[in-house]
This record gives C-alpha cells, sequence and structure tokens, in this order.
C-alpha cells in the first residue's frame, strides 16, 4: 500500500516555509533602508506562491499572491506581515499522511490543509481505495459496520474502523463497541470531532521514540552505546566534546543522557551538574559511564542519577535504561494532564513554561501568553448543570489544541482559566490567532442552547520570568472582563472585541 505523497510534500513544505517565515519577518525590516531588498522578497513570494499553489494551501497561496499585487509599499509591507503570520500558523498541523475513507455518507466540508477525506459509496470502493492507499481510518455508517469488519484482512485489520449514526442513540454506540469499532461519531459528522478521534488513536499507537543523548569521547565506547540502544522506538545521538552538549540539548531535547565520567575535554561529574542546574532541561536524568570505583563515587557525589559500568555490556546497558525511560514518560503523563481536559495541569504548565521563557531568553526568540476564560461559567452551572458546564470547558480545551500549534503549550490554570504558551510568537500575532476560539465557543454554545456563551481573552508577551508574564496576562484578562467579556486585551495596548 502507498502513502498519500501530496500530503508528505505539504508537510515537508509547511516546515520549510515556517523556518522561512522568520526570514521574511527580517527582509521586511529591512526593506525600507535597502529598496533592492524589495526585488529578493519578491522573487521569494512568487516561489512560495507557486510551491503553495500546486500543493493547494490556499491560504498561503493567496497571501502571497495579496502581497505581490499591492498599491503600495505600506500596503505591500502589511500583506506581507500576513503572510508571515499565516506560514507561521502552519508550524502546528499535524499532518495526517494517510487519507480518511468515509463509506456512505456525506463528506464533512473543510478546509483543514493536513487532512485528506476520501468518499466512497460502499465498502468495496472504500478496500479498493484503501489498498491503493494506506488509510488513517475508515469511517462507516452503523448498518454497514458487520459488512465492513468481515471483509477486511491482512494489514487493513490494523486500520481503525470508526460507526456513525445517531447522536442520542445509546443501544447504536453500545453495538459498535461490541463489533470492535474505534469510536463512534454522531451525524451529521462534525470534521473537528472526527479528527480529534483519529488523531488520539494516531498518537496512541505510534508514540513518539524515547530520545536518548550519548556524551561520550571515546569513538568505540560511544559505537556500543549507540548500537545496544538504537531501535524502531528509540532514537540516539551522540557528542564527542563539551562545547557540543548545550546546543545538543537545545535541538534534540533528549528524555535521558548517558554521560562518560571523562572525556577530551570535560569531567562528568561537572557536566552532569551542569545539566541538573539548566534552566530548560534541568529534570533530564543523567546517567553515568564510568571504569572505576572511585569515579563512581565523584559521580554520584556530582548528582548523577545512576552508574553504568564500563566496559559496556548491551544487554545489561538496556536493562538499565530502557525501564527507566518508559517509567519517566508515564511518570511525566500522569502528572502533566488535567484530567477533566486533557491539556496540560496548572503545575506542568508553569514548569515548562519557565523552561521555554529560559530557551526564548537565550535564543532572543520572543514568547506569548495567552490567557481564556469562559465569561459567566456561574451561571452556565446554575441554568444547565454542571455537566455542561464541564462540556463547555472540554470544548474549549479541543477548540484551543485545534487553533494553536503543536508546538504552543495548553494548560488549565483554574477553573474555568485556559493558558496558551506560544513559543517564537508577539502577542501581535498572537492576539491574531485567538480570535477563531471566541467565533467557534458561540457556534457550539447555540447548539447545546447556551445563550450568550463567549470568552474573554488577555495576551502578554516577555523573555522575563513566568510569574511577571502570567501576572500581565492576568492583568489584560482581568480588563477585558470589565470591559463586558467577550474582548481581547493585549497587554499594553487598547481592548478589542472578540467578534
Amino acid at each position: 500500500m502507498s502513502i498519500n505523497h501530496k500530503n508528505r510534500l505539504r508537510n515537508s513544505f509547511a516546515e520549510v516555509v515556517k523556518r522561512q517565515a522568520g526570514e521574511l519577518a527580517e527582509l521586511v525590516r529591512d526593506i525600507q533602508s535597502d529598496p533592492d531588498v524589495r526585488d529578493a522578497l519578491c522573487f521569494e513570494l512568487e516561489r512560495i506562491e507557486g510551491t503553495a499553489a500546486s500543493l493547494g494551501l490556499t491560504p498561503i497561496e493567496r497571501a502571497a499572491r495579496e502581497a505581490l499585487t499591492a498599491d503600495d509599499d505600506a500596503a505591500f509591507l502589511e500583506r506581507v506581515e500576513r503572510l508571515v503570520d499565516a506560514c507561521r500558523a502552519l508550524e502546528g498541523v499535524h499532518t495526517l499522511f494517510r487519507p480518511v475513507i468515509v463509506i456512505g455518507a456525506d463528506v464533512p466540508a473543510h478546509v483543514d490543509l493536513a487532512v485528506d477525506l476520501r468518499a466512497a459509496e460502499d465498502v468495496a470502493e472504500a478496500l479498493a481505495l484503501a489498498e491503493a492507499e494506506d488509510p488513517a481510518a475508515f469511517v462507516v455508517p452503523i448498518d454497514h459496520l458487520d459488512a465492513l469488519c468481515a471483509r477486511v484482512e491482512g494489514a487493513l485489520k490494523a486500520v481503525p474502523i470508526y460507526a456513525c449514526g445517531p447522536g442520542d442513540a445509546l443501544d447504536l454506540r453500545l453495538a459498535a463497541a461490541r463489533r470492535g469499532a474505534a469510536g463512534y461519531v454522531g451525524t451529521p459528522v462534525r470534521l473537528p470531532v472526527l479528527l480529534d478521534l483519529v488523531r488520539a488513536r494516531a498518537r496512541e499507537a505510534d508514540p513518539p521514540p524515547y530520545r536518548v543523548l550519548v556524551v561520550e569521547s571515546d569513538l568505540e565506547v560511544a559505537r556500543t552505546v549507540v548500537g545496544a540502544l538504537s531501535g524502531p522506538h528509540r532514537e540516539v545521538h551522540r557528542v564527542a566534546r563539551a562545547g557540543e552538549l548545550l546546543p545538543e540539548l537545545d535541538a534534540f531535547r533528549p528524555e535521558l543522557v548517558l554521560l562518560a565520567a571523562r572525556g577530551d575535554d570535560f569531567e562528568g561529574g561537572a557536566i552532569a551538574s551542569v545539566i541538573h542546574g539548566h534552566d530548560v532541561h534541568g529534570g533530564v536524568p543523567v546517567l553515568i559511564m564510568a571504569d572505576g570505583v572511585d569515579v563512581e563515587q565523584a559521580a554520584l557525589v556530582a548528582g548523577a542519577d545512576d552508574i553504568i559500568r564500563k566496559p559496556i555490556d548491551p544487554e545489561r546497558l538496556r536493562s538499565r535504561v530502557l525501564p527507566r525511560l518508559r517509567r519517566a514518560r508515564e511518570a511525566e503523563a500522569a502528572r502533566i494532564d488535567d484530567r477533566l481536559t486533557g491539556v496540560l495541569s496548572r503545575r506542568a504548565l508553569l514548569r515548562l513554561a519557565d523552561r521555554e521563557i529560559g530557551l526564548a531568553r537565550r535564543t532572543d526568540a520572543p514568547l506569548a501568553v495567552i490567557l481564556v476564560d469562559v465569561d459567566g461559567m456561574k451561571g452556565i452551572n446554575e441554568a444547565h448543570g454542571l455537566v455542561t458546564g464541564d462540556a463547555a470547558l472540554q470544548e474549549l480545551a479541543r477548540v484551543l489544541g485545534r487553533t494553536f500549534r503543536e508546538t504552543d503549550l495548553i494548560g488549565r490554570v483554574g477553573g474555568d482559566s485556559f493558558a496558551v504558551l506560544l513559543p517564537s510568537c508577539t502577542a501581535r500575532a498572537a492576539r491574531k490567532r485567538v480570535q477563531a476560539v471566541g467565533e467557534a465557543m458561540r457556534a457550539w454554545g447555540a447548539e447545546q442552547g447556551i445563550k450568550d456563551l463567549d470568552v474573554s481573552v488577555g495576551i502578554a508577551d516577555t523573555t522575563d520570568t513566568v510569574a511577571d508574564v502570567m501576572a500581565r496576562a492576568d492583568r489584560a484578562l482581568v480588563q477585558a472582563r470589565n470591559d463586558g467579556g467577550g474582548r481581547v486585551h493585549v497587554d499594553g495596548f487598547v481592548p478589542a472585541v472578540l467578534r
């Protein structure tokens, strides 16, 4: 079975163009002092427009074309900035390389660049499509579920099947579960709900690989360690010198470090202390590889999490490292999630925010924080019940997840309050992105019969401290609420209505 190559190309282009967004922003700043810069910028815009058009990335194509057809310099600069925002918005696209095949039902209208929906009239056509392109999921009416389950075979048995039917039919949901469906989607099928299900299943089935960094000057030892730990679910990088360590920590973000007790230009104990005291990576466990009792004792004093004896025995190394990796990830997962909404807990968000702000400060990159409150949550609970109130919070979490990039951090920081941390994003750019949140929540509220459901938003940016940026974002949020709700207020700017 083949992979959807167009979606792979889309994703590759998105990765390139999101990195290029920073370069475009630099050119915009230089254009007023150097007229020749405009020619270079126009060349890049033409290239982006053509590639985006061929890949069906309509928002990027349109933004580039509008910039190229601007009448004057002011309009040109403004439209290039819009393109920069559109490029950066691609950063969080969670591409489903494989299509979702919808059988015997209307394919939902969608503009999600990362989704390839295919309509099939019946089970036979769906299976023919599936043989041509490895699907991410099948979506089938409940009355066709048995026919599909009976005919899938071979590798297709691993493809999740989602039944669809009336949302309020408990007996049909039970029947779908008994027949082995991965989930049940109420009709008419809402694309965001469907994608949430498919993507959640994809993450469970294909978790990211464990990341291990080896710091070892001895090439033979490094080869033994990397060979022992490399595998289909493990990614192992190696650095040989102390000067390579900090850049690799930031680029690779290891979950565990294996560190030689001595290297060509470093002492392992000192390096372990540096890692444990790091403002971003300080929580990463460090295992020191040592070949003598004295060195082991020195390593323990320096704060190593464990000792691996040299010479390295591959089987023993795996038995010590792999369980530690699994336990660390499980413990992290248990600590970070808010049980009701599935986003980060307050504690986890603040810890990660501290790391991201430290990274932004060192790299001189912008960072924005958004606080979002559901307006009148107490009244919603009193008028519609706590179950509906919880559903509103869960919907807001889903909306935030769809609106922002996967690199952005989303957490619940209070009863009805959420925070979003946006690395490499200014408050101005964050303000543009947040408009869609109010629209989505008002639409959901109308569906649920919740009158005037809305959100208030406060935004601030910083490279100072977590406490500072959260306090300023909170002041902006209070201002938005005091002005009547349904508004976004950016610290230091005039509030705007979220409509």
